[in-house]
């Protein structure tokens, strides 16, 4: 698996995805509750990943 994140202290996800053009895996902002587990989030970020692969090779 690989994965590319921009975490930062405040930013807006949205601008990322719209400046890059390429849509992420996931994005969350700081302060966003986890799960409804009465946790928060403490930065916000931007990710993209691959699926897991049976590869040894990052470039397959």
């Amino acid at each position: 698996m690989a994965e590319f994140n921009i975490i930062g202290d405040h930013f807006e996800p949205k601008l990322i995805t719209e400046q890059i053009g390429i849509e992420p895996s996931g994005t969350y902002i700081k302060g966003e509750e986890i799960d409804d587990r009465d946790l928060y989030r403490k930065e916000a970020c931007w990710f993209l990943d691959t699926d897991y692969q049976e590869f040894f090779d990052i470039n397959q």
